[in-house]
């Protein structure tokens, strides 16, 4: 049985949620996340010079929608902003003056996350949404100098724990949903792809005959595990199932795809899972002079008054509503999401597949009456963009625009007039031939970008998925 079926009726969800429980399981994930951090920052400015690269070296930044406004810190800033993401993880780690150190992670990763869509990952997503959780959440409570400084109970309310455990079970199953909806990837066209890639960067030489079996564990293990593990690890008496899978599923992705820390993140949020008073019982039986050994789950009263409670409750619910019906968005607009992306951004469609991009810019001078063609200059986007967001160009088509707003301001300033921007971007998805993603004789600079409905710029075909007009 699952600790939500359980909830007597005598107690109600409002009193179920705001019982107390021992914090150990979310303290140790909020450990695991102090690492995880640590890496994420550390990869950016302290052993190698990615952040300079993403962030201070490209002239030019595509936007996220809604975020137009946030502007790149300048150099000396940004380094100060990636090496307090470093600190901010170390006291994460420790539980030190936690409640500071939580929000500013939060503040800063979804700073750094805002800077440019065009290394957006479904991942990068997944982690801002847990920074935002452990900013409102208590895991100082156990394991953590705050504890020990503070004299703190070591007991959470026990909607923080759903809350990461929710957010974990929308992206196994979402991903799931998406993989069931992509053709590519029902034919291993997509998995295929993403393992042959993976293994040619590790620098490895690979054969067809181990390429294959490898793709279709990933392609239908995949689909099988991320939509039926949120029943497994909700199930008492199928956690030590749920454990062999998850751990097998996400060490195999570590092996077999790019994907840096996130198959960590996962493999460790299992501890989220497991009921928390046999895993605090567990710990202080070996660990802590067989404190809790035997004892029984006992509800605790929280002194929490009913408003606090009542707001509590109101935003997990429109929380919970929003994590659930935005992903489905895509469905409403014309087109495969995994061909023209729209719809896509916060809709946990994770691994559609690999794409390769050509992408050719061109400034076109008209006369007065823009009929007439008066001069063409090509552009190569590598003199702007770095290469990531070269290709975001042909993966993302709805930043083009952006950059031709860009590239018609900078035209202007060099002294051009009437200015069009045209583009010529091509596409490979999951090794197909090469064909354009966007009108190549429509002024991009001047298009409207839609984020609800089908941008008529972007070129469409009666299957995207094998490009067939």
């Amino acid at each position: 049985m699952t600790e939500v079926a359980n909830i007597d009726k005598k107690v109600g969800l409002r009193a179920h949620l705001f019982e107390s429980v021992p914090a150990e399981s979310l303290a140790l994930f909020r450990m695991a996340w102090g690492v995880i951090m640590f890496y994420f920052f550390g990869k950016l400015i302290l052993w190698t010079n990615l952040g300079k690269l993403r962030y201070i070296d490209p002239i030019f930044h595509f936007r996220y929608p809604g975020f137009e406004w946030l502007e790149i810190l300048p150099p000396g800033l940004m380094n100060f902003t990636l090496y307090l993401g470093c600190i901010l993880a170390v006291m994460l780690l420790l539980g030190v003056y936690y409640r500071f150190a939580s929000i500013a992670m939060a503040v800063v990763y979804i700073y750094v996350f805002l800077i440019d869509v065009s290394y957006w990952n479904n991942h990068y997503y997944a982690y801002a949404l847990v920074a935002i959780f452990f900013a409102t959440t208590d895991a100082h409570q156990a394991f953590s100098i705050d504890k020990w400084r503070l004299g703190l109970s070591g007991k959470i309310p026990r909607w923080q724990l759903y809350l990461f455990r929710f957010q974990f079970l929308v992206i196994y199953f979402y991903g799931g949903l998406s993989k069931l909806q992509n053709k590519d990837w029902i034919d291993n066209m997509a998995g295929y792809s993403l393992v042959e890639n993976s293994f040619a960067l590790k620098g490895w030489s690979v054969k067809h005959h181990i390429i294959y079996p490898c793709s279709m564990l990933i392609t239908w293990g995949g689909i099988f595990f991320d939509l039926f593990i949120g029943g497994l690890l909700l199930c008492r008496r199928t956690l030590w199932l749920a454990f062999i899978l998850v751990v097998s599923f996400n060490m195999t992705n570590a092996l077999f795809l790019r994907i840096g820390t996130f198959p960590y993140t996962m493999l460790l949020s299992f501890v989220l899972f497991i009921p928390p008073v046999e895993l605090a019982a567990f710990i202080n039986k070996r660990f802590r002079n067989k404190q809790l050994e035997g004892q029984a789950e006992v509800v605790e009263k929280q002194t929490a008054s009913l408003v606090y409670q009542s707001v509590v409750m109101i935003s997990l619910g429109v929380f919970v509503v929003f994590q659930l019906l935005f992903p489905f968005r895509s469905w409403a607009i014309d087109g495969s999401v995994f061909w023209t992306k729209e719809g896509k951004l916060y809709s946990w469609h994770m691994m559609s597949g690999s794409s390769d991009v050509y992408a050719k810019m061109s400034v076109v001078e008209m006369d007065d009456t823009k009929t007439v063609e008066l001069g063409y200059s090509e552009l190569v986007p590598e003199n702007f963009l770095s290469p990531r967001q070269v290709k975001s160009l042909g993966i993302w088509p709805t930043l083009v625009p952006q950059f031709a707003r860009f590239l018609k301001k900078e035209a202007e300033l060099a002294g051009f007039k009437n200015v069009e921007i045209r583009g010529e971007i091509l596409v490979s998805r999951n090794k197909r031939p090469f064909v354009p993603i966007v009108h190549p004789d429509v002024d991009l600079a001047s298009v409207e970008t839609h984020y609800w409905k089908h941008n008529d710029w972007i070129l469409r075909y009666s299957d995207e998925d094998g490009y067939f007009k």
